[in-house]
């Protein structure tokens, strides 16, 4: 596969789902938690991957993603300027920043960057299903 190409897991690729999230971290296995997570709690979404920010901005491009789970460190371009760039792009978004550290310092960058939430690795199956589960209520919106 080139790596310069967005990962997919979508077969049918001709009419964009009505519901996306974006999944970007630059750990396989990391983005395959992700991925089931989102699975579980928002079975109504396509789950796109993405192992870089160059990737995530061309999905978020193509799709226009209600969501988008983005890892701090990444190579290349950080998930905090890719979290600006993102919502430059599509405002209407919600980025939830993933990170191994548990910092409050990268709780305040995220949140800085347009985040709508950070929550540590260390804690994803715990903190991050509430939020998941906000998302799935359209009449709700994304959490705020």
């Amino acid at each position: 596969m080139n790596p310069e190409l967005p990962t997919t897991n979508r077969t049918d690729t001709a009419d964009p789902p009505a519901r996306v999230a974006v999944v970007v971290d630059d750990h396989r296995r990391m983005r395959r938690v992700e991925r089931d997570l989102l699975r579980k709690y928002l079975p109504q979404f396509s789950v796109e991957q993405a192992e870089n920010a160059e990737q995530a901005i061309a999905l978020v491009q193509q799709y226009q993603p209600e969501l988008v789970l983005m890892d701090v460190h990444l190579p290349g371009l950080d998930g905090l300027e890719a979290t600006r760039r993102i919502l430059e792009l599509a405002p209407h978004t919600t980025v939830i920043v993933v990170s191994l550290a548990d910092d409050w310092r990268y709780f305040r960058l995220a949140i800085e960057a347009g985040a709508r939430a950070f929550v540590p690795k260390a804690d994803l199956w715990e903190r991050l299903p509430p939020l998941l589960e906000h998302l799935a209520e359209p009449r709700h919106g994304p959490p705020r």
